[in-house]
């Protein structure tokens, strides 16, 4: 009966030492998971907005803070950049995500007629 008891008491001093080292794990596994989310979210919204020139409102992100958007519209070129940064449980500031893309503008109507033009030249329209 006394050695039974001695392999419980074993095991929970085991799995109260073991117990913080996993959670610590799976909280680190979680906060990678939430970047990648984040940065990924943001590259996606960034090539979004530097397309369709529309104005939206910041990206609703994952335990985020202090979201920042550059918007340029130059004359053939529109890019569109944005920063955030993910925050750890206490407030802090765990990683910087600084995401830019950017998108030539292209003239519907004059992009239409060169491609008729390069078919007509090659015989195929």
């Amino acid at each position: 009966m006394r050695r039974n008891n001695l392999k419980r008491a074993a095991f929970t001093v085991e799995a109260a030492l073991i117990m913080p080292l996993i959670l610590m794990v799976i909280l680190s596994l979680l906060y990678l998971c939430i970047h990648v989310h984040n940065r990924n979210y943001l590259r996606a919204f960034a090539i979004e907005q530097s397309i369709s020139g529309h104005v939206q409102s910041d990206p609703a992100l994952l335990f985020s803070s202090d979201i920042s958007a550059c918007r340029t519209d130059g004359g053939n070129m529109r890019t569109v950049s944005y920063t955030a940064g993910t925050v750890y449980y206490t407030g802090r500031r765990l990683y910087s995500i600084s995401e830019r893309a950017g998108y030539r503008k292209v003239k519907p109507v004059t992009y239409l007629w060169r491609m008729r033009s390069v078919k007509r030249i090659f015989g195929q329209g």
